[in-house]
């Protein structure tokens, strides 16, 4: 579970990056959310391969439904830049929600 803690730090981190730039429209900052849409994609799928001995049924089901909304948030965001903000603030969100979660089940 290591791998999931790890990427959504790797999500908080970027969306605070990105919450410090100024200029939305910038085609850069677009980019670099499409970017890492695709980074994610691939380490979310890595995660997925690499969840064997989960301790229970009732934690792997609760991972499995991480997993899921965490891959629906994922998807690659739309071309704009209100588009691209709205994106890493849901995904941003998502993911505090899960590292509250886990800290409080710890």
């Amino acid at each position: 579970m290591a791998q999931l803690d790890d990427l959504i730090q790797e999500i908080i981190d970027f969306s605070n990056l990105i919450a410090s730039n100024e200029n939305p429209a910038d085609p850069d900052l677009q980019n670099a959310c499409r970017l890492f849409s695709d980074y994610l994609g691939a380490q979310l799928k890595q995660v997925r391969r690499n969840m064997i001995g989960t301790p229970s049924t009732q934690h792997f089901r609760w991972t499995a439904s991480e997993l899921s909304q965490l891959s629906e948030l994922i998807e690659l965001p739309k071309y704009s830049a209100q588009s691209c903000t709205d994106w890493i603030r849901k995904l941003f969100q998502h993911c505090i929600t899960l590292q509250r979660g886990r800290l409080a089940a710890a």
